[in-house]
């Protein structure tokens, strides 16, 4: 589940990031302001998004590591016999 949320909170990111670049506000006007204070708080919601679920991602990359190294271990263990 959360690497789902991860996954989201990137692809959230990228499109909420696509959308500030590509139709940027009119700053001068109310609306423009409103638009653009929703925009970079959505940008926040999906860095905090990102930041609590990084720790998912290095220990799903430490277990496949680990696998491999003892995919190896044993592999060079079989070689000897």
């Amino acid at each position: 589940m959360k690497i789902f949320s991860l996954i989201v909170s990137v692809a959230t990111f990228m499109v909420t990031f696509y959308f500030l670049v590509s139709d940027f506000p009119d700053i001068t006007t109310f609306d423009g302001s409103i638009y653009l204070g929703l925009m970079i708080i959505l940008l926040l919601i999906c860095i905090t998004g990102i930041i609590i679920n990084k720790p998912v991602v290095a220990k799903a990359r430490r277990k496949i590591l680990a696998k491999k190294q003892s995919k190896l271990r044993l592999v060079k263990h079989q070689s000897y016999i």
